[in-house]
């Protein structure tokens, strides 16, 4: 007899059942493997008593030409609601370029009712197209309840100059309006042309309930006289920031990026921001000056002057030269509230930190490379050893340049903490993992390897990182089997494994743990 037929299995069952009908919707899906396959839950109205809310992917898995599985759930269990949608609009677009506007209408129209849907991330590689807005102006007509509409570039893929151009717009949209949407996010669209304001500026138009702006980047001002009160993230050059401190009164900001330059780090935008912006309360500042040879550091800018902790993500993009090397802790401990900090810095000398530490305590993320002009290694162990001190706080630490097996015995000391790591490049494999440091804490690394790897350093490797959940190595796409099992049998948490572009996950049946391949 099968097992899962059993009257003790039957018995289980009606007990996870009671269980099951009695949790909220989030532990609804957490706990659906453990009580009944997924699919059998969505049918079922004894087990999904109360209203489920789904968030509905459309990325090609499965052929938007095909019907969704999720069709047939949602006639079989009214319960089920979708109230979010994620779609990839490349999907409905002809290889000529034109909108497969029908099939688009098809697809939406076949799940149903769609007046649950309160959110749209809508993704799409054709920026300010003609077929990107039929897209959009179809899907916002056929979600007749959403509120929050995402419009996500993705430049990976598309041509980011097309936003150069305004578009025309089909006469069949001039009557149309979207009374529900309250707020807008713009992720991706780097580059905004005056086009570009021009065509967004018709879509916000058709949205006269619209709170919030999100996202912008640039500065027009035509466009922001209209939004100012809506315009809640943008992104600006200092100039720009200039222009909208002297123009725009009616801006409340929540969210803002700036692509500044430290000789225009002027105390009258800091004003600006701490005292006129209350509900500003985080910035993205960058200070890009890699590829300008200009002694820029020291107390010389005045940073002291101004107040910075609004800011929470600081990017330092520097050239540092001689004496500069020290001066360079005089920039970076004028922003004590940051969480985010990337560094890349081009060293010409020994110096390129300083010599003393600086605590940051609200540190999260760091980002670090330097270069150095003579293509040797950072060698001054007194920079180093503040560096590593300064940035230990943080829970992730990543290097792009090569790492010194030195670095790597600081944060051993510097980083208790520290949960992820990501080391691009080791300047000695071999060693670094015969000696790897003990990172107790480490729950997940991607870092190169070699396929030759030797048992004595895996073994290495495991014992001092117990803890490690998720491994992703560089440089190899295969190991052995004998070589995979050491990881399997050290790391008791191990979950996932990552080899180049293949992923396996840990799989228990019998008390026997293996890896299992997957196909993302």
């Amino acid at each position: 007899m099968d097992p899962e037929l059993g009257p003790i299995y039957c018995l289980f069952d009606e007990l996870l059942e009671l269980i099951f009908i009695q949790l909220p919707p989030k532990e609804l899906l957490n706990c659906r493997l453990v009580c009944k396959r997924w699919d059998f839950i969505l049918r079922s109205t004894k087990l999904l008593l109360n209203s489920m809310g789904i968030h509905l992917e459309v990325d090609g898995k499965p052929p938007v030409d095909i019907q969704h599985p999720m069709v047939n759930a949602l006639r079989s269990n009214p319960a089920l609601k979708i109230n979010r949608i994620t779609l990839n609009a490349d999907l409905f677009i002809e290889e000529s370029g034109l909108p497969k506007a029908a099939q688009l209408r098809s697809y939406l129209k076949s799940f149903g009712p769609l007046n649950t849907v309160k959110e749209l991330t809508f993704k799409i590689s054709q920026s300010q197209s003609e077929t990107m807005f039929d897209l959009i102006f179809i899907c916002l007509s056929a979600l007749k309840e959403v509120k929050l509409v995402r419009l996500a570039f993705d430049a990976a893929h598309g041509n980011v100059m097309t936003g150069g151009r305004e578009v025309k717009f089909d006469k069949r949209w001039s009557h149309v309006c979207w009374v529900t949407i309250e707020e807008i996010h713009f992720t991706g669209f780097d580059f905004w042309s005056p086009g570009t304001f021009t065509n967004f500026g018709y879509l916000l138009n058709k949205m006269p309930g619209l709170k919030v702006i999100w996202g912008m980047n640039a500065f027009n001002e035509v466009f922001y006289e209209q939004h100012a009160d809506k315009i809640k993230s943008t992104n600006v050059f200092t100039m720009e920031l200039e222009a909208i401190m002297t123009l725009m009164h009616g801006v409340s900001l929540k969210k803002l990026d700036i692509d500044g330059s430290l000789h225009e780090n002027s105390p009258e935008q800091w004003i600006f921001l701490n005292e006129n912006q209350p509900e500003l309360m985080e910035i993205r500042l960058t200070f890009d000056h890699l590829h300008i040879h200009d002694p820029i550091l020291g107390p010389s800018l005045n940073l002291a002057q101004n107040n910075y902790e609004k800011v929470k993500d600081l990017t330092l993009n520097l050239y540092v030269a001689g004496l500069n090397g020290v001066e360079f802790h005089s920039t970076l401990i004028q922003f004590q509230k940051i969480e985010i900090l990337s560094i890349d810095l081009l060293v010409d000398g020994p110096c390129f930190f300083g010599h003393e530490s600086i605590n940051l305590e609200n540190l999260e993320k760091v980002y670090f490379n330097a270069s150095n002009t003579n293509n040797q290694p950072l060698s001054c162990d007194q920079c180093i050893k503040s560096l590593i001190k300064t940035i230990g706080t943080a829970n992730t630490i990543s290097f792009e340049m090569p790492v010194q097996f030195e670095i790597l015995a600081r944060l051993k000391n510097s980083a208790p903490q520290l949960e992820h790591l990501i080391i691009h490049r080791l300047s000695d494999l071999k060693y670094s993992y015969e000696h790897w440091p003990l990172m107790s804490m480490l729950q997940s690394i991607v870092v190169p390897l070699r396929q030759a790897s030797k048992k004595a350093e895996i073994l290495n490797f495991c014992k001092a990182c117990p803890n490690l959940k998720n491994i992703e190595f560089l440089c190899v796409d295969t190991l052995k089997h004998w070589q995979m099992n050491i990881f399997l049998q050290n790391l008791e948490f191990l979950e996932t494994l990552h080899l180049g572009n293949k992923k396996f996950v840990v799989k228990t049946k019998n008390e026997n743990r293996a890896f299992v391949r997957i196909d993302d």
